[in-house]
């Protein structure tokens, strides 16, 4: 894979290739993995929350075929229910990282997601608290609005 081949496996020989050729001094990479590491923990509090509220029947949220009222939801429409997830959420995460360069206010919070001059794959989640929370909510908020099957959300 690209990541193996450019990051576990690297030499001069192939990050001379990069747009940006420059190592990153281990003390940028070290902040970077501790950033992702904080935007990973709270990437996770939305799904958690999503599933409590659903196992505590606080939510349209169901698992397998029926939902809680007896409705069949068929294999089309769970592939349906699978791509309309997929696309809504990335949709709200593109408008989210947009709207976050647009307005300053924004911009103060994710910022440091752009601070790294040249990011290894770590940066790719190295957000702050607010931000990556705000990333993973469509997570959290899909089952509160539509029934969603959790298994086909977190596929």
């Amino acid at each position: 894979s690209l990541f193996y081949k450019y990051y576990v496996n690297v030499t001069y020989e192939k990050w001379v290739n990069k747009s940006n050729p420059k190592f990153p001094p281990p003390e940028k990479v070290k902040e970077e993995i501790t950033q992702m590491l904080k935007g990973l923990f709270t990437a996770t509090l939305a799904p958690t929350m999503s599933l409590w509220l659903q196992a505590n029947g606080r939510t349209k949220a169901f698992c397998g075929w029926h939902d809680f009222e007896g409705n069949y939801y068929s294999l089309p429409t769970q592939i349906g229910m699978f791509f309309g997830i997929w696309m809504a959420s990335d949709f709200c995460e593109f408008f989210y990282h947009y709207l976050g360069h647009r307005y300053h206010f924004l911009w103060m919070q994710h910022k440091y997601h752009h601070r790294f001059f040249n990011p290894t794959p770590f940066a790719v989640i190295a957000d702050e608290y607010i931000d990556q929370f705000v990333r993973a909510s469509p997570l959290l908020f899909f089952p509160l609005l539509v029934p969603v099957n959790m298994d086909v959300m977190f596929i």
